[in-house]
């Protein structure tokens, strides 16, 4: 049985390396937003009305990773929405 612990020549390359994941990280939910939010990057997840089952109900945070701010969307189909509030966070985080 080959081990669970895959040596990083045969990881994905995109997997390889936190080289990319650069200061802040903003999207959807993706391996990128992930990996930002597990190494501590303030991180944006825009999520869609029906989000995956991991990121709860009802919140803006998750457990999983304390510096991850969540966006859902307030109707199906919505993006213009949840990017105007993104916009305006971000806005406000550069007035700091």
């Amino acid at each position: 049985m080959p081990s669970p612990f895959a040596p990083a020549p045969l990881l994905p390359k995109k997997f390889r390396s936190t080289k990319q994941i650069p200061d802040r990280v903003d999207g959807p939910d993706r391996d990128r937003e992930h990996r930002g939010g597990a190494l501590g990057k303030p991180t944006q997840v825009l999520l869609p009305f029906a989000a995956d089952w991991r990121w709860l109900l009802d919140r803006e945070d998750t457990p999983w990773y304390p510096n991850t701010r969540l966006f859902r969307q307030q109707t199906a189909g919505d993006w213009a929405e949840v990017i105007g509030r993104v916009a305006n966070e971000l806005q406000r985080l550069a007035k700091r």
